[in-house]
């Protein structure tokens, strides 16, 4: 009974950390294609950018600017003081 109590706590105090420190999400769309697919489960880090920023290149979850319980992942592709130009591929 003792050995079964405590595998139960530390369920629930492992399930809670998780929960405070970690999103599991689902991918949603074509957007990230190649390097994300439709269908594809990711494990975001809360705490990651606590102590740093994002830097170039990485891949975050942010908020949609308009329907806020919509979560999307996006690339970081550029930072303060960067321009960014989009050539058209024709």
């Amino acid at each position: 009974m003792k050995l079964h109590l405590s595998t139960t706590v530390l369920g629930l105090i492992n399930t809670g950390l998780r929960f405070l420190m970690a999103k599991r999400i689902k991918v949603e769309g074509i957007s990230m294609y190649p390097t994300l697919s439709p269908g594809d489960r990711m494990l975001f880090d809360r705490l990651a950018y606590r102590k740093s920023s994002p830097q170039n290149m990485d891949v975050v979850l942010v908020r949609h600017p308009i329907r806020r319980n919509l979560m999307m992942v996006k690339r970081i592709v550029g930072g303060p003081g960067t321009s960014i130009i989009n050539h058209d591929e024709e």
